[in-house]
């Protein structure tokens, strides 16, 4: 009898982990359709002055300890089209690259324009932990919640060393780096972009 449990607790276990990935390679494929539309949303609007509404911060500083950061952020927005806020922008994706001394990182952020929460965060950089790099890809839901954090260690060949998929974000210090980062952004975006405007 228990033998028989533990076979129908392994079964129902392995449905339930299947389910998930068919879920979560759902919301890969929705994140990848709307990565895609993003870069043509950025390219559209580059050929057009009119709708092209973006930010460019090139940062240069001298940071104790590690020397000379630079520090590039792009924001793209589209009007918000509603004459109650005149002056409000939608962002849709935001890039930014830097440095910590010699090592360097890629972050970006694919944005919900409704809700303006993350729909998919990238970052890409080098390690201390090895010569290669690290790869972290958080995917959120339709709805804003978390989906699921993958990080990648790659060697500096680009070959995988190890992959890593993370559930339990709540208290995960890669899964709270990510949102920070992507708020600290949003915040340096809209406190730019509505500066000396006043309704």
């Amino acid at each position: 009898m228990k033998k028989a449990l533990l076979f129908v607790a392994l079964v129902a276990m392995g449905l339930s982990s299947v389910a998930q990935n068919k879920a979560q390679q759902k919301r890969i494929a929705e994140v990848r359709t709307l990565y895609a539309r993003a870069m043509e949303n950025i390219k559209a609007d580059a050929e057009l002055p009119e709708t092209d509404n973006h930010l460019v911060i090139d940062l240069h500083r001298m940071m104790p300890g590690t020397g000379i950061q630079n520090k590039k952020v792009s924001c793209y927005s589209h009007e918000a089209g509603d004459e109650d806020q005149m002056y409000k922008w939608d962002v849709y994706f935001m890039r930014s690259s830097y440095n910590v001394a010699a090592l360097q990182f890629n972050e970006e952020y694919l944005v919900d324009e409704k809700s303006q929460q993350p729909v998919f965060i990238f970052f890409v950089g080098n390690t201390y932990q090895h010569d290669g790099t690290i790869e972290k890809r958080y995917y959120f839901n339709a709805d804003g919640t978390p989906c699921f954090l993958q990080i990648t260690h790659k060697d500096d060949e680009g070959g995988v060393i190890s992959k890593e998929e993370i559930k339990d974000y709540d208290d995960n210090i890669d899964a709270l780096d990510m949102v920070r980062s992507f708020h600290d952004n949003m915040n340096m975006y809209n406190n730019v972009m509505s500066a000396g405007f006043h309704e």
